[in-house]
């Protein structure tokens, strides 16, 4: 089994599927997200942009207090947009790893005109191998990033390593019971609930928080992508139509689950 995920299978799926997403997450005025993740969907929630600045809410209440001083790591950043309205809001330093150069340039970019660019250190790397002294980061977090790397363990113990004592790490992905009914699963490599939660332990980590967000994930994202693809016929739209519903199928099911873990390292 590989230890890294493909550099090459994720690159090309992101880049062909990139700017979909940014389209499909814009707010009802046309402002650009810069997340690619599924989102958090409650009642009141009209659109991807909106579910993303509720699932951004709610991670940021997982770290706790977070000062100036405050230094987190987050794994596979995408074009950035929680890393840079973290900043933003809470004026905290970051240092951020992608696979993908294409993913980092749009990061700076977007940093450097909203004025956060000193705050934050986009860098070229992956999970496997986090480039940082160890004890470094107050928190660390992964959204939906994890699913691609085949060696949860060796993941798991990076973060640990570069992690301080009494840090925190939130982990948000996705888990399936059996990957045979999962479609379109080249490059996953989903755990059962139970495997990646063996894998946390077996790292050293303490689960502090641990629940499942799928009903307010994959069944209201899916409607979301069938509206938005209305009169689209594209190979890429009808995609993401069809992962969705196999998605929402499975969590239906309880065989597909939407994981967000609160970790703590304790010293």
């Amino acid at each position: 089994m590989k230890n890294k995920p493909d550099r090459n299978e994720v690159q090309n799926f992101y880049n062909w599927s990139r700017n979909y997403w940014i389209e499909l997450s814009r707010s009802s005025e046309g402002e650009i997200s810069y997340a690619l993740n599924f989102g958090l969907w409650t009642p009141d929630t009209a659109n991807l942009y909106e579910a993303q600045n509720v699932f951004w809410e709610k991670i940021v209440t997982l770290f706790g207090e977070l000062s100036e001083k405050t230094h987190g790591l987050e794994i596979g950043c995408g074009i950035g947009g929680f890393a840079i309205k973290l900043a933003t809001e809470k004026n905290i330093q970051l240092t951020c790893l992608d696979l993908m150069s294409e993913h980092l340039a749009i990061a700076q970019q977007h940093a450097k005109q909203v004025g956060v660019d000193s705050q934050i250190d986009f860098q070229q790397g992956n999970a496997i191998s986090v480039p940082c002294e160890d004890n470094t980061f107050d928190f660390v977090y992964c959204i939906e990033s994890s699913f691609h790397y085949p060696d949860k363990q060796k993941f798991l113990k990076e973060i640990y390593r570069v992690l301080k004592n009494n840090g925190i790490f939130i982990l948000a992905d996705i888990t399936c019971e059996n990957n045979r009914l999962v479609k379109f699963k080249k490059g996953n490599y989903f755990p059962s609930r139970t495997e990646i939660q063996a894998e946390i332990e077996k790292a050293g980590f303490l689960i502090s928080k641990n629940s499942d967000i799928g009903d307010n994930v994959f069944e209201p994202l899916r409607n979301h992508i069938k509206n938005h693809n209305r009169g689209e016929r594209s190979k890429l739209a009808k995609y993401w139509e069809l992962v969705l519903y196999n998605y929402a199928k499975l969590s239906k099911q309880g065989k597909m689950a939407y994981v967000l873990f609160q970790l703590s390292k304790e010293s």
